[in-house]
């Protein structure tokens, strides 16, 4: 005993003490890490079954007679999973999609078009024609598909189809995941940025002007490799009216996916992208202006 009657702590009860407060620091220390990590441990409980999901829309039959591209250039932007090219109208070919992923056990909603219920592009204003959404552990795969340009609505002459994730609300290390699954992983040796022969050769014929004037930043060095070009465009052989939608048409037939245009030339310039290589990680934009009465077109290798 101690001064004022307290009991003094066997050599037992001390070691309990210290085993308790050990443990009870061992349990903060594992809360704190749990905090700081928690995005590891959802991604690690998600995963399994968001990766299931992805396996499925790179095994699913595509609509009867759509070509896969493998550039993945068929897709309004970069970071599809997987684009094809089809005749058949965007709401059969989403709902030819959705029943081969139905098929494969995978809980799809059906095709809707139009309205709010569709994402949009990074373009404000742009529209996608129709779309159907596979919701797994908060994440989202959207089926897409598309006949006309997602800015300005110009009549592409086929139909882009493709499979992409909502990577916006993803966490990182679920990204993580699902990039590793991706069948053309990037690797930035595996894709340079094309030369002027590649781009020239992707380019329809009344493009492959503008690669005679190299434009350069002020910064750029002189001397280096050129990545981009601009000149004017012959359009002599293509009637005033509906001289957009001729242009859009030759481009898509090129491989190109039409990002932007608007008929009569109203507003933004017609945007358009094709990639060179498999997995969609390098390629070249090409952008037409109205400048003074005629067209220019300013072509971009990345």
């Amino acid at each position: 005993m101690v001064a004022g009657g307290l009991p003094l702590l066997t050599a037992v009860g001390r070691r309990v003490v210290v085993g308790l407060v050990v443990v009870g620091l061992l349990l903060a220390g594992g809360a704190v890490a749990l905090v700081l990590r928690w995005e590891d441990v959802l991604a690690w409980l998600d995963a399994p079954a968001v990766l299931r999901v992805n396996a499925a829309a790179l095994e699913v039959d595509l609509p009867p007679g759509a070509v896969e591209d493998p550039t993945r250039t068929a897709c309004a932007g970069q970071g599809a999973l997987r684009c094809a090219w089809t005749d058949a109208p965007p709401q059969r070919a989403v709902a030819d999609v959705v029943a081969g992923l139905r098929a494969l056990d995978v809980d799809v909603a059906d095709a809707v078009c139009g309205g709010d219920a569709l994402p949009s592009t990074a373009m404000p204003g742009s529209e996608i024609r129709c779309g159907a959404r596979v919701t797994v552990r908060a994440a989202d795969l959207w089926v897409l598909a598309t006949d006309e340009t997602p800015f300005g609505g110009v009549p592409l002459g086929r139909t882009a189809l493709w499979f992409s994730w909502d990577t916006v609300d993803m966490s990182w290390p679920l990204y993580a995941r699902v990039a590793a699954a991706d069948p053309y992983p990037y690797a930035e040796e595996a894709s340079p940025i094309p030369t002027e022969d590649e781009v020239a050769a992707v380019l329809p014929a009344r493009y492959r002007a503008a690669l005679d004037a190299c434009w350069r930043l002020p910064e750029d060095d002189p001397a280096g490799p050129c990545h981009a070009w601009e000149g004017p465009v012959d359009v002599v052989d293509l009637p005033g009216d509906g001289q957009v939608e001729a242009l859009v048409g030759e481009l898509v037939a090129a491989g190109f996916f039409v990002d932007a245009a608007e008929p009569g030339w109203t507003g933004a310039p017609m945007s358009a992208h094709r990639f060179v290589r498999a997995g969609g990680w390098s390629g070249v934009v090409v952008s037409v202006r109205l400048e003074d009465g005629g067209l220019v077109a300013h072509v971009t290798a990345w």
